[in-house]
């Protein structure tokens, strides 16, 4: 009898430490879909590259950022490049472009969180522009706020100016 209690006791010991870890794992994964805030970029000059390249098909532009934190911290500057895959139209300057930085809240708190080189998800619907994934660290993750391809005024669908698949951010200032 005492050995079938302490069977038991240690398969009963197992299962709820499965069941931790696994509802760790859960809880890991959602909370590396938290919003961690907002990063707006504004495309400047062609890249050097870019000016020398004749491929309309990549194109390379120097962005401006500021990384709005939605709880933590003070606000950032960035600055960086950008490459998008140009459909008909170049990437131009003074064009803005927005993506929701979503993180753990853990990564929210340190300050120059997104410098680092984020690349197109590959695995991404074709129907939507790609989330861009941290490189070197994949739990930050940039979605653009663009869902759908944007509408003229007669309703009809316009051309996507570009798909961007690389975009690479260096921390230049805080406010703190």
């Amino acid at each position: 009898m005492s050995r079938a209690i302490h069977f038991r006791w240690c398969c009963l010991v197992g299962v709820t430490a499965l069941i931790i870890a696994h509802g760790g794992d859960r809880t890991a994964a959602q909370e590396a879909r938290r919003e961690m805030g907002l990063l707006t970029c504004e495309l400047t000059r062609a890249t050097d590259q870019q000016e020398q390249a004749d491929s309309a098909s990549r194109q390379m532009r120097e962005v401006l950022c500021i990384y709005r934190p939605a709880r933590y911290g003070p606000d950032e500057v960035y600055d960086g490049t950008l490459q998008g895959l140009g459909l008909d139209a170049e990437l131009t300057e003074n064009i803005s472009m927005i993506w929701v930085v979503m993180g753990t809240g853990a990564l929210a708190r340190i300050p120059g969180v997104l410098e680092q080189v984020y690349a197109a998800d590959a695995s991404a619907s074709p129907r939507f522009a790609p989330p861009l994934v941290g490189e070197t660290n994949s739990l930050i993750v940039l979605q653009t706020l663009a869902d759908e391809p944007a509408r003229d005024n007669a309703g009809k669908k316009r051309q996507q100016i570009a798909t961007v698949v690389v975009v690479v951010l260096k921390l230049k200032a805080t406010s703190a």
